[in-house]
């Protein structure tokens, strides 16, 4: 069981998947300066569709936890079937307590 505490002491992983050919750690810059208002703390992974679909089936992977773990938190639209952006279990439990 999740209490409060654990949510206030905790941070919440996001994984975003989009499309930019810039190395990992500036995606992840870019997406931290957009959501730069956010006070809670945030741990952001942005990969490509592509690493993605090749990381969701390898047991371990931070895309396989996503896939398998993780809530959609916005998704602009289908794109062969993949969401734009998912939030890993740590943001699952903050909405059940809201």
């Amino acid at each position: 069981m999740v209490g409060q505490k654990d949510i206030d002491d905790s941070d919440i992983d996001l994984f975003v998947l989009k499309d930019d050919l810039r190395r990992p750690v500036e995606r992840n810059r870019h997406v931290r300066r957009l959501l730069s208002g956010i006070v809670h703390p945030i741990d952001i992974f942005v990969r490509t569709p592509d690493e993605y679909d090749r990381l969701r089936n390898v047991v371990g992977s931070l895309p396989y936890e996503a896939a398998h773990e993780g809530r959609v938190l916005y998704e602009r639209g289908p794109r062969k079937g993949r969401p734009v952006s998912i939030a890993s279990r740590r943001l699952r439990r903050l909405s059940r307590l809201s």
